[in-house]
């Protein structure tokens, strides 16, 4: 009888690791773009981007434990020009405005972390309109963003149905087809084109204008950041 409930609290351990397993294969290779985590170097420093609040990264260095800080952003290539779906601008967006909290740990190869500060720059709403077929909606995105300086203003707009996965720029994007490689099972590949709404990482930067400059390290997953210091 012990025999059979080891057994059977094995192969059920067994099933939750492939569960996991696979959600982690497909979340990082389903496609060939690369997938970063922030670095952001400011007076002499590199500081690695957590997606943990401050507070929680606070107290796992008072732990003397490292934060989480793996790579989470999904980036777009083409001719040397980097681009990211609007709807995944906020932590790029909070670090350019300056919306942001460090926290020095001696790392190996870094000086410490940063996570997003008290104020979002930037406000993600959305909006849904019908169609005029019966059941069918569209969704109206708007990311709305100011200047903490200038206090200019700029929002990029974008819409999606998705019931037939049609999407449309509206404003400050655009529609850029990109080649998509899938692993769905261990020993298949698939890759073929497809189209997203997405935003050139040069025009944020330069509406924030302080001459913050960006550096894809595709090799070690890192979009680095340089601070105007």
């Amino acid at each position: 009888m012990l025999g059979k409930r080891f057994l059977g609290k094995l192969f059920f351990t067994g099933i939750v690791l492939m569960a996991i397993y696979a959600c982690v294969f497909k979340l990082f290779d389903r496609t060939k773009s690369p997938i970063v985590n922030i670095a952001l170097r400011e007076n002499g420093k590199t500081y690695i981007f957590s997606l943990m609040t401050s507070e929680q990264v606070q107290h796992q260095i008072s732990k003397h434990k490292s934060p989480v800080a793996l790579p989470f952003l999904k980036l777009y290539s083409e001719d040397k020009t980097l681009y990211i779906e609007p709807e995944h601008i906020k932590e790029i967006v909070n670090v350019l405005c300056g919306n942001y909290t460090l926290h020095d740990y001696p790392e190996q190869s870094f000086d410490g972390y940063v996570t997003n500060g008290p104020s979002d720059c930037g406000k993600h709403s959305v909006h849904n309109t019908t169609t005029e077929k019966i059941g069918e909606q569209v969704l109206h995105h708007n990311y709305y963003f100011t200047h903490p300086e200038t206090k200019n203003s700029m929002a990029i707009r974008w819409k999606l149905n998705p019931s037939t996965g049609e999407i449309q720029a509206l404003e400050n994007c655009s529609e850029k087809a990109f080649r998509i490689t899938e692993n769905p099972h261990p020993g298949e590949t698939y890759t073929f084109s497809k189209e997203f709404v997405v935003v050139d990482l040069n025009y944020l930067t330069h509406f924030f204008g302080k001459g913050i400059n960006l550096e894809l390290e595709a090799e070690n997953q890192l979009l680095y950041i340089y601070a105007n210091n």
